[in-house]
């Protein structure tokens, strides 16, 4: 799955729809809902969530569908896992250069909870980098070694 980070995580799961299935879908046509992770064993390289596709009164489809597919592992894309802490960084900033980096949804993503920088001359702190909770695009996480000189 490509995704477009300058698009809405939900624009994405649409224009996922789409390239499957040779369709030309927009997000007026459905409600997307009832995300769910699929056990998949450990193995990433398959579908691992599905969702519930439910027609707008707008258009001339109508019912439900459930439909499978993959989000991306946080893990796969973030290869650099080292930062060294710039004057005014923050969690978010952080979080904004990352996804500028890698090309991912920023809005998508979190630090675990109770996050805290560094602050001292040569301290270091290991952060894990989490797709948040119900993202329709990412998932999992990534431990990032974060140091202040």
């Amino acid at each position: 799955m490509l995704v477009d980070h300058t698009l809405s995580p939900l624009q994405n799961v649409i224009n996922q729809i789409n390239e499957t299935n040779g369709t030309s879908f927009t997000l007026d046509d459905f409600v997307l809902k009832d995300l769910l992770q699929i056990d998949t064993s450990g193995d990433i390289t398959v579908k691992n969530s599905s969702l519930t596709v439910e027609a707008t009164l707008n258009n001339e489809f109508y019912g439900t569908q459930t439909l499978n597919y993959r989000r991306l592992y946080i893990e796969e894309i973030v290869k650099s896992t080292t930062y060294t802490l710039q004057a005014g960084d923050t969690l978010q900033s952080i979080i904004d250069l990352i996804a500028d980096r890698y090309k991912l949804i920023p809005s998508e993503l979190k630090f675990e909870e109770g996050a805290v920088l560094p602050t001292a001359a040569g301290e270091s702190k290991t952060l894990q980098l989490l797709a948040i909770d119900g993202s329709w695009v990412y998932l999992g996480g990534v431990d990032l070694t974060i140091r202040k000189l």
